[in-house]
């Protein structure tokens, strides 16, 4: 994205719109892979809980934090990226 953002300050008309296309595309694969997560959550969360009410606001929160730098989650993950549990900082 920073490459993205710099290339836009050229002044090349080829480049300024290879730059918009590339942001949309962009804009596009983070909708479509937002949806995918969250169709997937809702298939899992309505096998392990069938009634509506306990599943309520679980896919946003799920898409929301599939959004954020892994990083910079607050709460911290409680699982590695590889699958393996954390121990929590006290």
């Amino acid at each position: 994205a920073f490459i993205v953002i710099l290339s836009g300050m050229i002044r090349n008309e080829n480049v300024r719109i290879l730059m918009t296309n590339a942001w949309l595309i962009m804009l596009i694969l983070l909708i479509l892979d937002s949806a995918w997560l969250g169709y997937r959550v809702n298939v899992v969360m309505k096998r392990e809980f069938p009634e509506k009410s306990e599943r309520k606001g679980i896919t946003l929160y799920a898409i929301m934090r599939g959004l954020q730098i892994r990083k910079f989650r607050i709460p911290p993950a409680t699982v590695k990226a590889g699958g393996k549990p954390v121990t929590p900082k006290k």
